[in-house]
């Protein structure tokens, strides 16, 4: 019953917690939407309009490279590369915000002292999934923006352009690692509850 009792009063703790980081996720993500389309309106307007204050060494995902000052890139040049790493954030965003709702699905019957809830199984497997496309979206961006780096910024600054651009990338197997971690957790709670439903079957 104590351990009941402590595992009820910690899944209300994390429920908390996760409730938290879900609005502020959310609060993110709209904050990131704004701010995008601000600069994109200033742009329009006045295209003129300085985005940041120094573009001669600039990172871009996975890849750094600086160039000479009179050769940085321009406004537009930057707004682009805004859009695709700030639609980048908002899809990996979106998956962490369903991340958390589901971890909140979770914690909903250790509330109430049932941690073997026949949906909790299920959650676990499904955050599996979406931590491992949230790691494969990852490194496949970021092996396209160091392609784009080494050949499209390449295209787009002057020929006579003084650029160094070193590749960061490196492959992980971690997200791969947490999903078959979360997956042969989602088969023991997925046992406990066939076990569960048998002891209330007989009772």
């Amino acid at each position: 019953m104590m351990n009941q009792e402590k595992m009820m009063k910690t899944a209300k703790a994390l429920d908390t917690l996760f409730r938290i980081a879900r609005k502020i996720a959310l609060i993110a993500l709209i904050v990131l939407a704004i701010a995008v389309v601000t600069v994109t309106i200033v742009h329009f307007v006045n295209p003129e309009a300085t985005i940041g204050t120094d573009f001669s060494s600039l990172d871009v995902g996975p890849v750094t490279f600086s160039v000479a000052p009179e050769a940085a890139p321009s406004n537009r040049q930057v707004l682009v590369l805004t859009w695709i790493i700030s639609l980048f954030a908002a899809g990996c965003g979106l998956i962490l915000y369903d991340i958390l709702g589901r971890a909140g699905k979770i914690l909903e019957p250790m509330k109430e002292g049932n941690p073997f809830h026949p949906t909790v199984a299920n959650n676990i497997r499904r955050i599996g999934i979406l931590i491992l496309i949230l790691d494969l979206v990852q490194q496949v961006t970021d092996f396209a923006l160091s392609l784009y780096a080494n050949h499209f910024i390449r295209e787009m600054l002057p020929a006579d352009a003084s650029v160094f651009i070193e590749s960061n990338f490196q492959l992980s197997l971690t997200g791969v690692l947490v999903f078959f971690i979360l997956l042969l957790v989602s088969y023991v709670f997925q046992y406990g509850a066939q076990l569960q439903q048998l002891s209330d079957e007989t009772l």
